[in-house]
């Protein structure tokens, strides 16, 4: 199920009636990663969308795709969930490593961008290493809004950051130090405030829930450079 935002390249879509598009999907600037559970005119919008190639796949078994892959154009890190056959496939797409993390949502533990990824506090100090070399990113550790789920609590792009409403002011100041944006606070479908589990973008365009309301899709736009 899905539909278009007039000409913007904010678009509106569901994966089936699920709103919740950051579970599913997850994009870079260099792939989009989705499940099986999208058909080929829906893979095609993902491509015309976020003008890269689209990569279909399950993470063990399952379509949350988005929760339990991080990536950037460098490289990926997955949960080590993910079956042989899985990550035999991902291996000749991209350069992949498996993580063994207590947390295997690994999507949802950090917010990754081309040069600096925010991580988990708990993540361990070896995941962090690696990540730091997969990835070519410089790292660093904290919390939105007081949680460790911070790829589900924020977006990033190459063109800006948009954060859970209730980050904290030192919070802020960390991150927008850190990656050199200043952030701005939103919500999507219909007041949720977990923007990365209702949002999913790069730097070339971006997709978000059905439930998402006018004044939410501006302030998307807005923030991403979407327009």
């Amino acid at each position: 199920m899905f539909n278009y935002s007039g000409d913007s390249v904010l678009k509106i879509f569901n994966v089936e009636d699920n709103n919740y598009v950051g579970v599913f999907i997850s994009a870079s600037d260099r792939t989009v990663i989705v499940p099986p559970l999208l058909n080929e005119s829906q893979k095609k919008l993902m491509e015309e969308t976020f003008q890269v190639p689209v990569i279909t796949t399950t993470i063990g078994n399952t379509n949350l795709v988005g929760s339990l892959i991080a990536h950037n154009s460098h490289g990926a890190v997955v949960s080590n969930i993910i079956n042989t056959n899985e990550f035999q496939y991902l291996t000749k797409k991209m350069n992949l490593t498996i993580l063994s993390e207590k947390n295997n949502a690994l999507g949802n533990s950090m917010l990754v961008r081309e040069d600096k990824a925010l991580l988990s506090e708990y993540m361990s100090r070896k995941s962090e290493r690696i990540i730091q070399n997969i990835l070519d990113v410089e790292t660093l550790r904290g919390t939105i809004a007081g949680q460790d789920n911070i790829g589900m609590a924020a977006v990033i792009t190459e063109n800006g950051l948009l954060c859970h409403p209730k980050i904290t002011e030192d919070e802020k100041e960390i991150i927008d130090e850190f990656f050199a944006v200043k952030s701005t606070i939103g919500t999507v479908n219909f007041g949720i405030p977990l923007v990365g589990a209702g949002l999913c973008a790069n730097s070339h365009g971006a997709i978000v829930g059905s439930r998402t309301t006018g004044v939410e899709l501006n302030r998307i736009e807005n923030t991403l450079d979407l327009i």
